[in-house]
């Protein structure tokens, strides 16, 4: 009955709530219509900005509780594709999709299976 402890089922609730919040995500909701059209050289639409080139965000720092024992972990994470269609998603989102991922409960392996396989299945990149 410490003042100082009367709360704390509180806020556990509170932070579990927080660090399982990827459940009531979805990634297509994530994405929206932030795909857009790449930008080619001349004024035309090409593959990669007209290059060919790759999309990447890397240094995502994510945060994660492991799925067997609740203990958090820290993750770097780095996301790249090569638009297929000639349409690229929005920067933001890429790191967002995988924050969404990271709000569950995870390991590093299973998280960077659901963040690739998301990415493969929403905009469907060449690689």
């Amino acid at each position: 009955n410490r003042d100082g402890i009367l709360k704390t089922p509180l806020r556990v609730a509170r932070f579990f709530l927080f660090a399982t919040k990827g459940y009531h995500q979805v990634v297509e909701d994530i994405i929206g219509g932030a795909i857009f059209p790449e930008a080619g050289l001349k004024g035309c639409n090409g593959c990669g900005g007209g290059l060919g080139g790759m999309i990447v965000v890397r240094n995502i720092d994510l945060f994660s509780l492991c799925h067997g024992c609740l203990l958090p972990f820290k993750v770097c994470c780095h996301v790249a594709y090569i638009s297929a269609g000639q349409s690229v998603v929005g920067l933001s989102k890429l790191s967002r999709v995988a924050d969404m991922f990271a709000r569950r409960l995870q390991t590093p392996q299973k998280l960077a299976e659901d963040i690739s396989q998301a990415l493969a299945d929403t905009i469907k990149p060449l690689g």
